[in-house]
């Protein structure tokens, strides 16, 4: 007699955790982000590589971002290195001319060479909301008081290096 049901599927095999750990140990960062969608067991692995050095400015998001990774159970204990890069795009904050003049020279392709005065206008309205939320961070010194929150969680943290664009 013939079934017209399917044959049954083979309980699939789990893999080796230290297995896991070794094909993502050869990963590209970019490739492990990915894989670590993929499931919990390469989500928790991949964490453990994914976030051994952590790069972040002056930005909201990325000291939230920050802030997330040192609360994270697995990330946390191992990230290695930590680089800040302090740069300001507005201290001081310039004029609408200034920028007009900066953007001028510092174009970063032919597209950005047809920008009509009104888009020019609102790309400067942009970078000034910026400069005042940057300010305002400076000002109530939000990323030392991240950091003071976070490097304790960070246990195996080796190295921090701190870019600015000005002198102590």
């Amino acid at each position: 007699m013939e079934s017209n049901q399917p044959p049954s599927v083979l309980p699939s095999k789990i893999m080796i955790p230290e297995i896991l750990f070794i094909i993502c140990s050869f990963l590209e960062i970019e490739d492990l982000i990915r894989a670590r969608l993929s499931c919990k067991a390469l989500a928790d692995i991949g964490a453990c590589y994914a976030f051994r050095e952590i790069v972040f400015c002056l930005h909201p998001d990325d000291l939230d971002m920050l802030r997330y990774i040192s609360l994270h159970s697995i990330a946390s204990r191992n990230v290695h290195s930590l680089v800040y890069i302090g740069h300001t795009i507005g201290q001081p904050q310039k004029t609408f001319n200034e920028f007009r003049n900066y953007y001028a020279t510092n174009r970063t392709g032919p597209a950005e060479a047809r920008l009509d005065i009104d888009q020019l206008r609102r790309r400067y309205e942009k970078y000034k909301r910026i400069a005042a939320e940057e300010d305002k961070m400076l000002r109530q010194r939000q990323d030392f008081a991240i950091l003071r929150e976070a490097i304790p969680r960070f246990v195996c943290l080796r190295e921090v290096t701190m870019s600015t664009d000005f002198w102590f």
